[in-house]
């Protein structure tokens, strides 16, 4: 994350926080159970504490490798 302050600050879960998000993201679902096999996204988020926007783009993003 290219203009992030440091050290990030992660929530207690070791997660960071998104305050904000815009774009889109589609996947392809698995038919009998409805679990997204392959993602496609174009999104800007916004980090808590975070000064600017990291935007995250991806094509056939396997998450489910079980998928037929």
């Amino acid at each position: 994350m290219r203009d992030c302050t440091m050290p990030r600050t992660r929530s207690s879960d070791g997660l960071y926080v998104v305050t904000g998000a815009t774009g889109s993201m589609s996947w392809e679902a698995e038919p009998a159970t409805g679990v997204p096999c392959i993602i496609d996204m174009d999104i800007n988020a916004a980090l808590h504490g975070e000064p600017g926007t990291e935007r995250f783009q991806a094509t056939g993003v396997v998450v489910d490798t079980t998928c037929p």
